[in-house]
């Protein structure tokens, strides 16, 4: 066995669908959301290639999901002022990590940077939340750029 982590997209499907939300409902804050919701934006993000999975040893070990939006939206939904609205690949402006979980430390900036390169040219932000640990949620905003 390798002890190498991939991350990768999935093919839009029941099965994928399944695997995403097994995983998360074994992680807080996950847990503990309705199906109907968790599973609504997680098939919007499995249509629409917006995730990525970690995998070790072909076990899921992380998650990352996001939405296409506007630069006004992402703002606002940083400050806690709306919820986000997904657009057309025309009009996306920025891409807003709504759900980044892993269990592998190692995990978490790779999908991070995966989804970095995935909307290069476009912000791409996010809040990071530490429910399991008290710490104070912080807000992250990064634009990309194209590589030369």
């Amino acid at each position: 066995m390798s002890d190498t982590i991939t991350v990768t997209t999935l093919k839009a499907s029941h099965a994928s669908l399944g695997v995403i939300l097994s995983y998360l409902s074994k992680r807080e804050p996950f847990s503990s959301y309705s199906v109907g919701a968790l599973a609504g934006a997680i098939r919007l993000q499995l249509e629409t290639g917006n995730h990525l999975v970690a995998l070790k040893n072909e076990m899921v070990v992380g998650y990352a999901g996001w939405m296409h939006v506007t630069t006004e939206n992402a703002e606002n939904w940083l400050n806690g002022d709306a919820q986000l609205v997904q657009t057309s690949a025309t009009q996306t402006e920025a891409a807003a990590l709504t759900i980044v979980v892993a269990d592998l430390k190692q995990a978490t900036p790779m999908l991070i940077r995966g989804a970095r390169d995935l909307n290069q040219g476009v912000r791409v932000v996010f809040r990071r939340g530490y429910e399991t640990t008290g710490k104070v949620a912080k807000k992250q905003s990064v634009l990309n750029y194209c590589g030369s």
